[in-house]
């Protein structure tokens, strides 16, 4: 009752993990009083409060109606420093720069989003932009992109150990270095689904764009044949998603279909004037096939993984004890981590958690 908070106060959390010395630091404002909860004596009470960046809160309080005739990455750094009056560090990748963006009246955060669905990569083919927040700071970046960062990086390496699954077959006991990179509590939330790729246009788009003015259309066929190279595994350069059965049986019974209106983009590297048209296709396939299944897993309080991490799971088989093989090769591989929250227990059974929201990155066993 000391404080009297009533909102916007300033809160900084800093996470230590186990083994790491580089401590996690979030600087918040308090937004919201969740509840208030005196004791039955009305000597003490419990409060729960929301807290969340500057950033929200001045998004919540701002609109953008501006046309801009800059790069991307100009834009996206103006609406930052102008509008959110941010000091965070924004990362945006390469991408091919729309001539002219007009903002409509909206949040700072939906003018961003507005734009990313709109961009195009220069190197990846299918755009599969995703704009988020981390320790770091914010982020407009593709899966593919984040991928290749993070395996220059070195991933991250977790595992189970014989306490934790029976099933095991090594007996391999962690030391205390090792410990942090056990994970316990895995679900698979969901599995490939072979129908929605089907229809969300995982093997076969058929794209068509129209010009209003001179009353002509064109169209394209996008086909996810087994030796396409847009969505692989990161080691092997194979795609065992789509195989030539799958691929021969159906991909001949119709084809998700996709109109767009014509727009001529200046872009001096691209034959055609509308990359967004040679692109939709493309980022629908990859779309399709990355959020098919998703998992989660806790780990011990680890500071340096976030969301845009990638990190490698090795999960046991069932059949271990009766296998040559100790792991799992269809769900072992590589991950990146979509969404990451911190856990903090008070208390006599006081401990931190990580809890990793992951996205699978190919199929098969992709160990080297």
């Amino acid at each position: 009752e000391k404080y009297n908070i009533s909102g916007n106060e300033d809160f900084e959390i800093e996470f230590i993990g186990y083994g790491f010395d580089d401590p996690l630091k979030y600087t918040f404002k308090v937004v919201e009083l969740v509840t208030n909860m005196p004791s039955p004596n009305l000597r003490s009470k419990n409060v729960v409060l929301r807290l969340t960046s500057k950033e929200f809160l001045v998004d919540c309080s701002t609109s953008i109606a501006q046309s801009y005739d800059v790069s991307t990455k100009d834009i996206i750094t103006n609406i930052f420093k102008t509008h959110l009056k941010s000091d965070k560090q924004v990362y945006v990748e390469d991408v091919k720069s729309i001539p002219v963006t007009v903002i409509p009246y909206l949040s700072p955060f939906k003018a961003i989003d507005f734009i990313r669905q709109r961009v195009v990569s220069e190197k990846y083919k299918s755009s599969s932009f995703l704009f988020f927040e981390n320790a770091t700071g914010f982020n407009l970046a593709t899966v593919e992109g984040l991928v290749d960062i993070e395996l220059k990086k070195g991933p991250q390496r977790f595992f189970q150990q014989e306490s934790i699954s029976e099933n095991i077959k090594s007996g391999y006991n962690a030391s205390d270095i090792d410990a942090q990179h056990l994970f316990y509590n895995y679900t698979v939330q969901s599995s490939f689904n072979l129908g929605a790729s089907f229809k969300n246009g995982g093997l076969r788009t058929n794209v068509t764009q129209y010009d209003l003015t001179k009353k002509e259309y064109s169209t394209r066929l996008f086909l996810n044949n087994p030796d396409n190279r847009l969505f692989v595994d990161t080691t092997k350069n194979a795609n065992p998603v789509i195989s030539s059965n799958v691929y021969n049986e159906y991909v001949v019974n119709g084809n998700k279909a996709v109109f767009l209106p014509y727009s001529k983009y200046k872009d001096t590297d691209n034959p055609t004037s509308n990359f967004i048209y040679d692109t939709v296709a493309e980022r629908m396939c990859f779309s399709s096939l990355f959020t098919q299944e998703q998992t989660y897993i806790d780990i011990p309080g680890n500071t340096k993984l976030g969301a845009g991490s990638l990190i490698y799971l090795k999960v046991p088989r069932y059949d271990a004890l009766n296998s040559k093989q100790e792991s799992n090769q269809m769900d072992s591989g590589y991950y990146l981590v979509t969404a990451c929250k911190h856990s903090v227990t008070n208390g006599d059974t006081a401990k931190y958690d990580t809890h990793l929201e992951l996205m699978r990155f190919g199929r098969g066993d992709l160990e080297v």
